[in-house]
């Protein structure tokens, strides 16, 4: 629609704009899926690992199967980020998406405890440096010290 009223406009430089946009999009598509998308990827897999598990093709079931539990999880994410879940669904998934139970405040605090671990370390790293430039400027100066003495005592 848009696109029309700038061409009749006579605004090619909006129209050419919208075609590389459009183009843009069209190239993210692929990248990301529709849920409904997934949904059959997930059947075809299924179908797929089936029929390598009847013929007893177990290196290519497993990989299969890999695929199948990482698409199964992309879907649970699509789900959860869509709001198809109810909220009670949607907060056990929160706990279970990756495989390992833990709230995201759960993640949250233990990423800032990282955090504060790290500038603690840092902390520790500068007080030793600091400590260690100290030691050295005192030999340096210990040192220039010495050699005047060593330079006035020499005949």
């Amino acid at each position: 629609m848009e696109h029309i009223q700038f061409v009749s406009e006579k605004n090619f430089l909006h129209v050419r704009d919208l075609d590389e946009s459009l183009s843009k999009l069209k190239s993210l598509r692929s990248e990301f899926p529709l849920l409904e998308e997934l949904l059959q990827c997930k059947e075809e897999l299924e179908l797929e690992l089936e029929g390598a598990t009847s013929s007893k093709s177990y290196e290519t079931a497993a990989i299969l199967q890999s695929q199948l539990k990482a698409l199964k999880e992309q879907v649970v994410k699509e789900k959860l980020a869509s709001g198809i879940f109810p909220p009670e669904i949607r907060a056990k998934e929160d706990r279970n998406i990756s495989g390992f139970s833990a709230t995201p405040s759960k993640l949250i605090h233990q990423h800032k405890e990282s955090v504060i671990s790290v500038g603690k370390a840092r902390e520790k790293a500068l007080k030793k440096k600091n400590c260690f430039d100290k030691i050295l400027s005192q030999l340096q100066s210990l040192l220039s010290e010495l050699l005047e003495e060593l330079l006035y005592r020499a005949p």
